[in-house]
């Protein structure tokens, strides 16, 4: 029994590994090209195993075809021949009568016809004309192209006509609506179905509640398309009638009674064509007749729950493959149980696809092949397993480069005495910032601000520790020497300072506020290693130079700084960086005074002002430190000048003013106590 247990916990490891890996690989390209392409292509192997289906008999398209072209002379025709055709089928009893053509230009020959024709479509009642919107760089809707004025009138409609090909030339998607001047503009196939309904199109998208991309501002839904196979019969499912046949009275009126009427071309001539899954060819009018097809049966393919599906179904694929292929069964089985999961995934979709639930494919099994060999490759080189394994935990705590290094010298863990940089970066008033944002926002801004953040000190190569609320910490110099760790835990300082603009650009992006932080460096001795209990323990430091850096990031509220660093950290450093004094401060449970530095810039970016100003509060130190309070604050005056609302030099300016009316002691140090963390 024991050895059983051990297998399993053996087995769930591995396969926790697989997973994780090919979850994250599937996860960054799902949406690449490849994958993308190869997806579409068994969506459209979908639509052909499952055929035609029915559209509804209410959709009818009148067809501006070649022959219309030939009978009525090329296009635009007349606006009394599109009049006439209104009048027509609101005689003949059509719930709607949808153009999807454009009337945003006068007629050249007959402007008076403009009217004629907004006058037979505000009498119909139920006519609706085509708007265009044009995109922004953003892709928002905007600057739309409108029906003339005189078609504007109020029993008119106006439906949205814009199509968005795929790459590869295919339209998938449609825009139901967007959201213009506080209105909401539908689609051509929304708007008809409005008219026929005599209601508005809030009222019907509250009713049929359409499956929408709700984060674009098209508001796109996946179209379900009646598909149709090439060749032999009726080309589309959709009855269509040539425009000509009905001005020329050749077909019974009564044929368009309740029907919603879709006007569109469909002449090679008019370059109307389009592509669509399973359709080389198509004509933008028989898409809108697709969607509203959709809205008419409520068979919208429904997308938004795939994801969290599809992730859930990948792992248990992920699973059953991984443990059969790292058990003791044989290749063929392991093969045969392969075909059998790519088969019988396919069942599965196709049946989804059947009941207008679009579950993905490819991505899935393109997954499931890959954790196919990572799990075969788990199996012939299991040597390297305990290697992966410490990369992945290292690599929550240090840089690749310096996993890498680690990987090769694992002696490095044991625990041992080393000098390092301890650095401590705390969030500046956090507890207020934390009363105003729930806790599920709070956490959002966190992980953004902590993911910025400890990437930065990988880049420098500095270990993470631990997050401690709001605080970080983090070290220099273990597990793995690095000679110049004083001055690459500066930089990444620095370079978290210099950051905080591009974070605040993505805060205001969600709505949040800006943070700062303060930052305290020390450099010592610690004890590191892997420290705790035989069944709880942590990689980690401890010593008295962790809490010297901890109570440095706290001195930053007194001094209105944002980096403090020690004096051991300025020495290991100063070659590389601009810093100046500040103090000499005994922190709590320290019997000697630490002298601290403030951390400005890396050699050489100091501006000219601020080396003046240093400079200059160097000398109002000195001149503090010799009891010289009237000089020291005439310079400090000075700093201010140059540094308007610098604080250290106000705080020095009190102390001065405190000390001419009561002189410090004779054994007076210069020393400041800090009674608080």
């Amino acid at each position: 029994m024991p050895r059983l247990l051990n297998r399993l916990t053996r087995g769930a490891s591995g396969l926790l590994l697989i997973n994780l890996l090919v979850v994250g690989t599937i996860d960054l390209l799902h949406t690449s090209p490849i994958l993308a392409n190869l997806e579409n292509a068994f969506v459209d192997l979908r639509y052909w195993v499952r055929g035609v289906s029915a559209p509804d008999p209410r959709v009818e398209i009148i067809a501006i075809d070649q022959k219309s072209v030939r009978e009525l002379g090329l296009f635009p025709w007349p606006r009394r021949t599109h009049a006439r055709l209104i009048q027509r089928l609101t005689d003949a009893g059509a719930r709607a009568i949808a153009f999807d053509v454009f009337f945003s230009e006068r007629d050249p020959n007959h402007p008076e016809d403009d009217a004629l024709l907004g006058t037979a479509a505000e009498k119909s009642g139920r006519t609706v004309f085509a708007i265009l919107f044009n995109r922004t760089p953003e892709g928002v809707p905007n600057d739309p192209i409108l029906p003339l004025p005189d078609l504007q009138r109020k029993q008119v409609g106006v439906g949205l006509v814009n199509i968005f090909p795929e790459k590869d030339g295919a339209t998938r998607t449609l825009p139901l609506w967007v959201r213009h001047n506080d209105m909401i503009i539908p689609s051509l196939g929304l708007a008809a179905w409005a008219a026929a309904e005599g209601a508005s199109p809030e009222e019907l998208i509250q009713r049929a509640r359409p499956p929408v991309d709700s984060r674009s501002p098209w508001n796109e839904t996946y179209l379900n398309y009646t598909y149709w196979h090439e060749g032999g019969g009726t080309r589309s499912p959709f009855p269509s009638t040539s425009y000509a046949d009905i001005i020329r009275g050749r077909v019974d009126p009564s044929h368009f009674a309740g029907k919603i009427v879709l006007i569109g071309a469909t002449a090679p001539g008019l370059f109307d064509a389009k592509s669509a899954p399973g359709a080389p060819v198509i004509y933008g009018i028989e898409i809108h007749a697709n969607a509203l097809n959709n809205l008419l049966k409520g068979n919208f393919f429904r997308t938004a729950a795939t994801r969290g599906m599809w992730l859930m179904l990948l792992l248990a694929v992920f699973a059953l493959g991984s443990w059969l292929l790292m058990s003791r069964s044989s290749t063929f089985i392991g093969g045969a149980t392969v075909v059998a999961v790519i088969v019988g995934y396919y069942y599965v979709c196709q049946l989804a696809f059947n009941r207008n639930v679009l579950l993905p494919y490819a991505s899935p099994i393109v997954g499931f092949l890959m954790t196919y060999f990572i799990a075969l490759g788990y199996r012939l080189f299991i040597a390297d397993r305990e290697r992966e394994k410490m990369r992945g935990t290292w690599s929550r705590y240090m840089s690749p480069k310096l996993v890498d290094l680690l990987i090769e010298d694992q002696g490095v863990l044991a625990a041992r005495n080393r000098e390092v940089t301890v650095y401590f970066c705390d969030l500046a008033k956090f507890t207020s910032l934390s009363e105003q944002f729930p806790p599920q926002e709070l956490v959002e801004m966190l992980n953004v601000y902590f993911s910025m953040m400890t990437d930065i000190l990988f880049k420098h190569d500095i270990t993470f520790d631990k997050y401690i609320g709001d605080c970080i910490m983090a070290y220099g110099n273990a597990p793995l020497e690095q000679p110049d760790h004083a001055v690459q835990a500066c930089r990444a300082a620095l370079a978290q300072g210099s950051a905080l603009p591009s974070l605040h650009k993505k805060f205001a992006d969600q709505g949040w506020p800006p943070l700062d932080f303060r930052i305290g460096l020390h450099t010592g001795t610690v004890l590191y290693g892997d420290l705790g209990s035989q069944t709880r323990s942590n990689y980690t430091i401890m010593g008295d130079t962790v809490n010297v850096a901890s109570r440095l990031e706290g001195a930053n509220k007194m001094f209105g700084t944002k980096i403090l660093i020690s004096e051991s950290t300025h020495q290991a450093a100063q070659s590389e960086i601009e810093a100046r004094e500040l103090d000499l401060l005994r922190v709590e449970g320290k019997k000697w005074p630490i002298r601290v530095f403030e951390l400005a810039a890396v050699k050489g970016d100091l501006s000219p002002v601020k080396r003046e100003a240093f400079a200059v509060f160097s000398d109002a130190l000195g001149l503090y430190r010799q009891r010289r309070f009237v000089e020291a604050r005439a310079e400090l005056l000075r700093v201010t000048l140059l540094l308007p609302g610098d604080r250290p030099s106000h705080l020095y300016i009190d102390r001065c003013d405190q000390f001419m009316r009561t002189p410090p002691p004779p054994d007076w140090d210069g020393v400041f106590v800090m009674t608080s963390k």
